[in-house]
């Protein structure tokens, strides 16, 4: 059995809110938040190692505590322009992104 010693609660955050917060940015969040209390459910069921944990710990403060936002916010601009201009190329036959 893996997990456990929180009752797997980081599952609600991924079962319940990821995805549903009508907001790309607190969808990443929540899902990467989800990700470091699973990473610290598995540590203190012992199924992996502090190590793991404090690296998930370290990329989740780099992401959202150390990058500054407006570049990620100009990143979820450029992924939905991205998606839009690819799902609209698809409408015409067109399988790849054309370059600019």
């Amino acid at each position: 059995m893996s997990g456990g010693s929180f009752d797997y609660k980081y599952s609600i955050l991924e079962d319940y809110y990821v995805g549903n917060m009508e907001d790309d940015e607190l969808n990443d969040l929540v899902k990467d938040l989800a990700n470091v209390l699973y990473e610290l459910e598995w540590w203190t069921s012992g199924d992996t190692n502090e190590e793991k944990y404090r690296i998930t710990v370290r990329k989740f403060k780099d992401k959202w505590f150390k990058q500054n936002r407006s570049d990620r916010l100009k990143n979820y601009i450029d992924e939905k322009i991205n998606k839009t201009k690819q799902e609209l190329y698809n409408l015409v036959g067109v399988k790849e992104m054309l370059e600019d």
